[in-house]
């Protein structure tokens, strides 16, 4: 889901230090709530779907391995994002797209 060393996972990971959090059990279903809102994706951004996924994974691993009592986030609503449907192309603008395509390549010819 998220790579190794990228953006998200470095905001993942800088939360409970910044925070102060150095136990699992000091995170709190507010706290949770209170970091979810600062997230400052787009609000039907996919990208915040898959960052609730990730902290939803961990903390059901944590409860599931007796890291945890209780999930935190279970008192939590899930994040949900409307996903907006991809259209097709009509042949209108893909006729457009082929124009500029060609447009561009007369002002900046390739060079070999």
């Amino acid at each position: 889901m998220l790579t190794q060393g990228s953006k998200s996972v470095q905001s993942l990971l800088a939360w409970p230090t910044e925070q102060g959090l150095k136990k699992l059990r000091e995170i709190t279903a507010v706290a949770l709530d209170a970091w979810r809102d600062s997230w400052d994706f787009r609000a039907d951004s996919y990208s915040m779907k898959i960052h609730g996924a990730v902290v939803k994974a961990f903390f059901e691993w944590a409860t599931k391995s007796g890291h945890l009592d209780k999930n935190p986030l279970d008192k939590l609503d899930p994040i949900t994002v409307v996903e907006v449907p991809t259209l097709p192309v009509t042949p209108e603008e893909f006729t457009l797209l082929l124009a500029s395509v060609a447009c561009l390549k007369a002002i900046n010819p390739p060079k070999n």
